[in-house]
């Protein structure tokens, strides 16, 4: 619940107007228009976990699997705000210049009308392209996850 809170408080105002306006007269246009999509971004590999610098090994499995989960809004005047959680433990800058072209592209979404947040988690895995022996699992990961980051945020719009 702890975690939930700092995302509760963030979004929750937007939540309320977003029932709000799906509580309107049938013969008036909704103030604001609400969708949601969740995704699973766990690695389909085991792979090094972030934050644990001293760590001799990759993970050894699963608990539960990792989610991003995408808010997208419409006002009535069809400007867009698409938000986005992740179970990561932050969102690069190389994730996010990609990711602002590929729903550019895909969905006709302006960078400013996209959040990217990550939950800050150590149970993540590590996606940073180094040079180092994991450097190719990081890639095949974070290529997984754009795919995944643009089918959420499709569906959020969708929905």
């Amino acid at each position: 619940m702890k975690k939930l809170l700092p995302l509760l408080v963030a979004v929750g105002p937007l939540l309320l107007l977003a029932a709000f306006a799906r509580t309107q007269d049938a013969g008036t246009a909704p103030l604001l228009k609400a969708g949601v999509a969740q995704v699973v971004i766990t690695p389909p590999v085991n792979m090094w976990m972030a934050g644990y610098a001293g760590r001799k090994k990759p993970a050894e499995g699963k608990v539960q699997d990792l989610f991003a989960k995408a808010l997208a809004l419409e006002d009535s005047g069809g400007n867009r705000l698409v938000i986005v959680t992740t179970d990561l433990i932050g969102i690069l800058p190389t994730l996010r210049a990609s990711m602002e072209q590929k729903v550019a592209g895909a969905f006709q979404l302006p960078p400013q009308a996209l959040l990217l947040n990550a939950s800050h988690t150590h149970s993540g895995p590590e996606y940073r392209v180094r040079t180092g022996p994991h450097d190719q699992e990081a890639k095949e990961y974070t290529d997984f996850l754009e795919i995944q980051l643009v089918r959420v945020i499709g569906a959020a719009l969708e929905d």
